[in-house]
């Protein structure tokens, strides 16, 4: 640490009267051979140099290459103060007028900072000269680093002028945009355009980089572009035949507009084709637009329109639509020729719950043709899918008054099927619970009656259930089913012999709607005959029910061992509930017919309405239920603190059934089960369900009112069961430093970190060595006498090779076929500055391969390799 001087007064007179001196006027300096040694500054004297008062004739000095501004338009003075430091030595040389600065030296001058080992100071000129100072080895260190604007030169060695804003530098790096410039020798003509000779462009991060483009003669305007003369591509140092006459960089940070190359290539089928030609536009710091296509040569044409929008504490999106022509066949023989147009329409929105509290608005939209995804899509997810579904709400919730109002849009189609459903609008209004008997000015406990909760609930709807192909038909308005339903539950709850709760509660419900059908059977054509009426009709049903549930708890604990305590929750509940027979004539819902072999056959008025009809059938049901919960205090391992972890041997294991009273027959309900429970850390899951059934079947397999154990003498019989294992295993993350390639703003958007089945942004995580997950699934089912087995297999997972290898996959097993299901492979290969994907689909209808090598940088996304081979290749 060197000591600092510290001036008498005297001594402070002197200096200042010299800086004074020195300021005034160059040609009061008095030249000697050798400098007065009496005006020094001592060692680590921290200096502050005013030249805001310099005159016009102390700007100049002889022999500066740098071409001068013209003295009539120089002010005569700097606009700040010059503030610099070292860490062994300030030398000031009042006989030439100079500063000299030695280790770790500093000078700041406004906006531009100027660090080295050795700096040189003219006062006279405004001049400043860096270069760096050799080591105990001999080795060039704390070389020139210049910073101004929030730009920074590395350079070997550079002179600047303060008043002119010029300079020369030699052996520059400096980071433009994206990319990272280096060049023998650099004119900085002022504080935006640089001239640069033999220089190189790269958005490789390391240097000597691994590629870089070499151009004689660049120009760079600061945050705006990089123009070169002739240029060619360098790769590890090989030149290489890859050349264009001149070249245009953007140089800016962020996103900027520009035309996107295509890919070439050729399939079998499609023929020649472009792909991903197009242009891409900033609009501005939210919102950017893409418009790109794909042209064949024999089989049509594709158009995508891309764009993506965000607004940081408001809301963000994202917007796809795509629309292709297909051909196929030659169109000169009608009988192989076909013309299909596909489409599909993709949008997320997601508000920030910050910006409006009390209202939100959502939209996922995923809409198209069924056949889109098969042919024009190699992600798995999309490709095994058979639904597309949408869904577009607004939610408002009064801050002042206890309800809210959502209003949606909503869309499902099975691609397999062609079924389309589409609902629009959906308005729902609620009104939270409230209690009409509660008192305003409590005093004591509440009273049972005060616990009464009511709600309200209001749904309107109109939907068309149709296929996509009648979709846009004259008659779709027509078809379109609309109604109102209205919902009040009214609830309470209380404690009955301190561990047991009651809790009563009743439900009414109405419904709306705008038509209603009548049914009669015409015997001339042997058919029922259906009149649909345009009239208002109203309809009501309600039912009543109570319930009494209690906690029971085993607990066992153990002095030793691992496991030191284990409880089991048993919560058993007995429920009543009552619901008249609203097919009965007084409730004017249901009627009937009489069809042609004489039976009575009822139906209801609204049977078609969207909210359903009122239920037939009295029913007075008691069901009974268990609940069994089971965990365990256990050691951890590894812990010296004594502390005990909980662990669950069984989340939830219930079992239950019903009984109807008001029942002809067939009274008791199938007994269900269902539990699951997760073990080794909540890695495996494991899930079970199923059914029993206490009534035996006759001949033909038909359910009759006899139980097993009069028949079979047998208590049930297994009429289904499900059994799902899953489970993920993964090894632990790699410790930030140490071989970690996860970046932290790419994790922060997408948490999950998913390898590289759905890369987001192209995104590989290599902070997890490994991962593997399978799902398996068992299904057994015997309603009748008939019995179906079925099952499934699927499992995925990634490896990391090395640092810079991964390999991903994803498949199935069917056990019925006896072979895989659809299967993908992917490797990836980290080139650091460069990235080499393959994706493979080895067998199957998309049977397909996509290989890719391509610098990472966005900014020369061009410089890349393709070679596809897609499913129409086979």
């Amino acid at each position: 640490m060197p000591v600092r001087f510290r001036p008498t007064v005297s001594q402070f007179s002197i200096v200042t009267c010299l800086l004074l001196l020195t300021f005034t006027s160059a040609a009061q300096v008095v030249e000697t051979s050798e400098p007065d040694t009496s005006y020094s500054v001592a060692d680590s004297l921290s200096g502050l140099v005013d030249t805001t008062q310099t005159p016009p004739d102390a700007l100049s000095f002889t022999g500066d290459t740098i071409p001068r501004a013209d003295s009539s338009a120089r002010t005569g003075f700097l606009q700040s103060r010059v503030e610099y430091d070292a860490l062994d030595s300030n030398y000031l040389n009042v006989a030439e007028n100079k500063i000299y600065m030695y280790n770790q030296g500093v000078v700041v001058y406004g906006d531009i900072k100027l660090e080295a080992g050795y700096i040189e100071f003219d006062l006279s000129n405004n001049l400043l000269y860096a270069r760096g100072i050799p080591d105990s080895t001999g080795e060039m260190s704390q070389l020139p680093k210049f910073t101004q604007g929030g730009k920074t030169y590395d350079a070997g060695e550079m002179t600047y002028n303060f008043e002119t804003s010029k300079g020369r530098i030699k052996d520059v790096v400096t980071m433009e945009g994206e990319g990272y410039l280096y060049g023998d020798k650099v004119k900085k003509v002022n504080e935006d355009i640089l001239y640069v000779r033999d220089g190189k462009f790269t958005t490789d991060d390391r240097n000597p980089p691994d590629y870089y483009i070499k151009a004689d003669k660049i120009k760079v305007v600061t945050d705006d572009k990089i123009i070169t003369g002739p240029a060619y591509m360098v790769i590890a140092d090989v030149p290489t035949p890859l050349a264009v006459p001149f070249g245009v960089f953007p140089g800016q940070s962020g996103r900027a507009s520009g035309i996107l190359m295509p890919t070439y290539g050729e399939n079998t089928r499609r023929g020649f084709y472009l792909r991903n030609g197009g242009y891409y536009w900033a609009v501005n710091d939210y919102f950017d637009f893409s418009l790109t296509g794909d042209i064949y040569s024999r089989s049509g044409w594709a158009l995508y329109a891309n764009s993506g929008y965000r607004k940081r504490y408001a809301y963000n999106g994202n917007f796809r639509l795509s629309y292709t022509v297909v051909k196929e066949g030659d169109i000169d023989i009608p009988s192989t020729y076909s013309k299909r147009n596909e489409f599909n329409i993709n949008w997320s929105h997601n508000q920030d719950p910050k910006a409006r509290p009390n209202s939100r608005f959502t939209a996922t939209v995923n809409l198209g043709s069924s056949n889109y995804f098969r042919q024009n899509t190699t992600n798995p997810n999309d490709f095994l899918t058979n639904t597309m579904a949408s869904s577009i709400s607004y939610t408002y919730n009064n801050p002042n008054q206890p309800w809210s109002l959502t209003a949606s849009a909503r869309h499902s189609q099975n691609t397999k099927t062609r079924a389309f459903s589409v609902t629009m609008p959906d308005v729902s209004f609620n009104m939270q619970r409230f209690y009409p008997f509660e008192r305003k000015v409590q005093v004591g406990g509440k009273k049972w009656y005060e616990k009464i909760g009511v709600q309200y609930r209001l749904d309107a709807r109109n939907q068309l259930d149709t296929y996509d192909s009648l979709l846009f038909g004259p008659q779709t308005l027509d078809n379109f089913e609309y109604g109102v339903r209205h919902n009040i539950p009214i609830a309470t709850n209380f404690k009955v012999l301190k561990h047991f709760t009651v809790s009563p509660s009743a439900t009414y419900n109405e419904r709306w709607y705008f038509d209603q059908i009548r049914k009669s059977w015409n015997a001339d054509s042997g058919q029922v005959q259906i009149d649909t009426l345009d009239q208002f009709g109203a309809f009501r049903d309600f039912n009543v029910s109570a319930g009494i549930t209690t906690k029971l708890y085993g607990m066992w604990q153990y002095r030793g061992g691992w496991l030191r305590a284990m409880r089991h929750v048993i919560t058993p509940s007995v429920r009543f509930s009552y619901r008249p027979d609203f097919s009965e004539p007084e409730w004017n819902t249901w009627d009937y017919y009489i069809d042609g072999n004489s039976d009575t056959v009822n139906y209801s008025y609204f049977e078609n309405g969207i909210f359903g009809t009122s239920p037939t059938g009295r029913s007075g049901t008691v069901s009974f239920s268990v609940i069994n919960n089971i965990d365990a205090k256990v050691m951890a391992r590894n812990d010296t603190t004594g502390e005990l972890q909980k662990i669950n041997l069984i989340e939830s294991f219930q079992f239950g059934t019903s009984y109807n009273m008001a029942a002809d027959s067939l009274k008791w309900a199938p007994f269900t089960f269902n539990g699951r429970t997760r073990i080794l850390k909540n890695k495996v899951t494991i899930r079970i369900d199923g059914a029993f059934d206490f009534y035996d079947l006759d001949a033909e397999g038909t359910k009759v009112d006899r139980f097993m154990w009069e028949t079979q003498r047998k208590l049930m019989r297994l009429t289904q069961i499900n059994f799902a294992l899953g489970f993920n295993f993964q090894s632990k993350k790699r410790v930030e430093g140490k071989d970690s390639r996860v970046d932290a703003e790419v994790l922060q958007q997408h948490p999950s970190g998913d390898f590289i089945h759905n890369p987001p942004n192209n995104y590989v995580d290599f902070s997890i060595p490994w991962k593997f997950g399978a799902n398996y699934k068992l299904s057994y089912s015997k309603p009748t006498t008939t019995e179906t087995i079925t099952q499934a297999l699927s499992f995925n997972g990634d490896l990391s090779l090395t640092p810079n290898w991964k390999i991903g996959f994803t498949s199935g097993y069917d056990f019925r076929s006896g072979q895989l299901t659809y299967t993908t492979l992917d490797i990836y290969r980290d080139l650091h500055s460069w990235e080499m994907r393959f994706s493979w689909v080895p067998f199957g209808f998309q049977q397909s391969y996509n290989f890719h090598v391509g610098v990472k940088a966005p900014i020369l996304q061009d410089l890349k390799v393709t070679h596809r081979k897609g499913f129409g290749d086979y």
